[in-house]
């Protein structure tokens, strides 16, 4: 495997920041794969109940909110992020 220069660190730093352009989507895909569990454990956690609103920071690709808006009936999805992939993007 090829080492990174410090160039390979910058860019990965700023796709991890706000997903861009060609490997954005692709980064969306990596950091939805890798923080999932942190993701489904968080979400059982919340222990909504029906009515609810959920405000979230950072939604990534969210390939998650579908089985977040199961776990109570009626709720209320508001989602920010920072990248317009990501917001393009979201499921």
């Amino acid at each position: 495997m090829k080492e990174l220069s410090k160039e390979d660190y910058k860019e990965l730093a700023s796709q991890l920041r706000n997903p861009s352009g060609e490997n954005g989507t692709e980064m969306g895909h990596v950091m939805n794969e890798t923080n999932m569990t942190m993701t489904k454990e968080t979400i059982s956690n919340l222990s909504l109940v029906d009515n609810d609103i959920v405000l979230e920071l950072g939604h990534g690709n969210g390939h998650h909110i579908k089985d977040l808006l199961t776990q109570a009936t009626n709720l209320s999805y508001i989602g920010l992020d920072i990248s317009p992939l990501m917001n393009e993007t979201r499921v």
